[in-house]
């Protein structure tokens, strides 16, 4: 996985070709997040980029739904 632990968070970004598919990709995402009942923090900078910070709220760390969810996501952008 290459996905990194920093402050408490896995945390990735990605490098996309641009707002539309940041955009389509988070439409997908959501459903997924929705389905799960577990939703990410991220944010999207410079037009074509966006970093995905995600843990458990609940306990304020990382658990192995974070790591289901991550490779969710990597699904969707990769």
């Amino acid at each position: 996985m290459s996905w990194k632990t920093i402050d408490n968070r896995l945390t990735k970004t990605y490098t996309l070709s641009g707002f539309n598919e940041i955009i389509d990709g988070l439409d997908n995402i959501r459903q997924i997040a929705n389905q799960m009942n577990h939703h990410p923090d991220f944010e999207v900078f410079d037009y074509k980029n966006i970093r995905f910070k995600l843990y458990t709220h609940d306990s304020d760390s990382v658990s192995d739904l974070d790591y289901a969810l991550a490779d969710k996501i990597d699904q969707v952008y990769s």
